[in-house]
């Protein structure tokens, strides 16, 4: 009940004629074999220069661009492509540590810039029962395949 509930506030949401920002973010598991519940939480920082929380969870900036994201209804597979910025080595000793991610996986989950938890606000400007619904559009996953699709920019 609570969560059919939550699905018709995002539903509203949606289609709000005043609509805030949609914000993406990334959840990379760079080894789902050995290393399942390891995880980094990131987003491309245009909205925000600093880390963002969601759902109670930090999601860090790293400069990336996204392309290929689509909703088609012949059958084929997306085939996105994700460019991560090596700034610090990060994205180098990632691939070093989990065999270049041949075993990794990346969802990408979307919300409004609304639903995001209130402490990136200086004001408080979500409703209480803003704050306790399911506050997401959708999570997109991709499995990470060693080749062409990861490139350190």
């Amino acid at each position: 009940m609570a969560l059919e509930r939550s699905r018709d506030k995002i539903t509203k949401a949606v289609f709000d004629m005043e609509p805030t920002a949609v914000i993406d973010f990334y959840r990379i598991y760079p080894n789902t074999v050995t290393k399942p519940k390891s995880y980094l939480n990131v987003h491309n920082g245009s909205v925000f220069g600093g880390g963002v929380y969601w759902q109670g969870e930090l999601y860090s900036p790293i400069p990336m661009e996204v392309e290929g994201f689509s909703i088609n209804s012949s059958g084929k597979p997306n085939r996105p492509i994700i460019r991560i910025s090596n700034k610090d080595l990060l994205l180098t000793n990632l691939l070093a540590n989990n065999e270049d991610f041949r075993n990794a996986k990346v969802e990408r989950r979307r919300t409004f810039l609304k639903f995001l938890d209130e402490q990136n606000f200086e004001t408080e400007t979500l409703g209480e029962n803003q704050t306790q619904m399911l506050k997401f559009l959708s999570i997109y996953t991709l499995y990470l395949r060693k080749g062409k699709r990861i490139k350190c920019l």
